[in-house]
């Protein structure tokens, strides 16, 4: 095994190529004690090194000493793990190892989570534009208060995000304007059999379970915009929402989803005969 002050590289026992790198704040050596991590901020990606700077940059240009930034990474081999290296203990804890896919990298970035912490998930290329003062979270935690929820500013879009029996045929909570407390929901919280929409079965969980929540009325972030979700996937859909809420609320959701689809691309195909 090999050990730097912000980074650690752990290798098979026959020392070919590593299956773990880790680094950050939380493994060095002379880091100084930090003070109590209000925010946790995560991000998971993989190949994205294009992308990811924007992110780390928009977390860090908070300066907040109560915010703790991790990262997740699938074993990227375009750059990623030297873009993390480059951050050295600004980034409280990385890792770049294989998993299995989005929800098992959000699970593991759970645990590392400081306990107590409400957990935001922004994606890479995803920037942060504000979080709540760190008085408003120590009300909310003190309050009872296991979810906060702002809005998204997708592209040139403003997600409005809200937490009603609406989550029952459509996602009205942005996962980037999204923090739930660590501990409102047993772990694991992402259902890995999902592949697109489990983020949305864990706001549907949270909601189902009467969590005490209040909204943020601002931005929290900017999202890019063309996520793996935006495209049609009724048969999760179906699946997940049939799960939570029975056959005729899944029903619901796929005349709703398959609805909106037939609208967006028809309507695409009428503006396209007009030119």
């Amino acid at each position: 095994m090999t050990t730097t002050i912000s980074d650690r590289v752990l290798t098979s026992s026959s020392e070919q190529s590593p299956i773990r790198l880790e680094g950050g704040r939380r493994l060095g050596r002379h880091a100084a004690p930090r003070a109590t991590v209000n925010l946790t901020i995560v991000t998971v990606v993989y190949n994205g090194s294009s992308l990811l700077a924007a992110s780390v940059e928009s977390v860090l240009a908070l300066g907040r000493s109560d915010v703790a930034y991790i990262v997740v990474d699938g074993g990227s081999i375009d750059g990623t793990v030297n873009l993390l290296q480059s951050y050295g203990d600004k980034i409280e804890y990385w890792i770049s190892e294989s998993d299995r896919g989005i929800y098992n990298a959000m699970n593991k970035a759970v645990q590392f989570a400081a306990q107590g912490s409400y957990i935001l998930f922004l994606g890479a290329g995803d920037r942060l534009l504000k979080l709540p003062d760190s008085e408003d979270v120590t009300e909310a935690r003190v309050s009872g208060t296991q979810m906060l929820f702002g809005d998204v500013l997708v592209g040139d879009w403003r997600f409005r995000s809200s937490l009603n029996a609406k989550l029952q045929y459509r996602n009205t909570l942005h996962h980037q304007g999204l923090l739930v407390l660590k501990g409102a929901a047993t772990e694991p919280w992402f259902d890995e059999t999902l592949k697109v929409f489990s983020d949305w079965d864990l706001n549907l969980r949270l909601f189902q379970g009467r969590v005490s929540a209040k909204r943020l009325n601002y931005v929290v972030a900017y999202a890019e915009p063309d996520g793996v979700s935006t495209k049609l996937h009724l048969l999760e859909i179906a699946r997940m929402i049939r799960k939570r809420c029975g056959l005729l609320q899944a029903l619901a959701a796929i005349a709703y989803h398959g609805g909106l689809h037939l609208t967006r691309r028809y309507a695409g195909l009428f503006r396209s005969i007009r030119k």
